[in-house]
């Protein structure tokens, strides 16, 4: 057996000699899954523009249930986002609505950004299943 470790560390060998699958999906997914790594790690790898003055951050806030102990969670998370950021901060919420008359359930999210945490606990509030 070798002790030599760089014919199976070597990044300039192919996927098929390093015994790797070479169709596009297996390297779309090492790709991502080394990137997301590197991130872990601290390399975050190119740094985004900087958003133009008097521009705010943009999030999307998801919820897949409506238990009311997740959405509780949620009020509390975002507040603490807007907080984060000193209130500069525009949000939507996204969450699943009440099953329709051939039982699907669609997704419905915010028609406008919010920028208030107060309001968009209000919208939260709201949501029923």
């Amino acid at each position: 057996m070798s002790n030599d470790l760089r014919k199976r560390n070597d990044p300039s060998s192919t996927s098929k000699q390093r015994g790797l699958p070479g169709d596009t999906a297996s390297r779309l997914w090492r790709g991502v899954t080394e990137d997301m790594v590197g991130r872990m790690l601290g390399n975050d790898g190119p740094k985004p523009a900087e958003l133009a003055a008097g521009q705010r951050p943009r999030v999307i806030l998801v919820s897949a249930n409506d238990v009311p102990a997740t959405l509780d969670r949620a009020k509390v998370f975002q507040r603490e986002m807007f907080e984060a950021v000193g209130g500069n901060l525009e949000m939507k919420f996204a969450h699943y609505g009440p099953d329709n008359a051939e039982g699907v359930r669609r997704a419905k999210m915010t028609t406008t950004w919010v920028s208030d945490a107060g309001a968009m606990s209000d919208y939260m509030g709201k949501v029923h299943c």
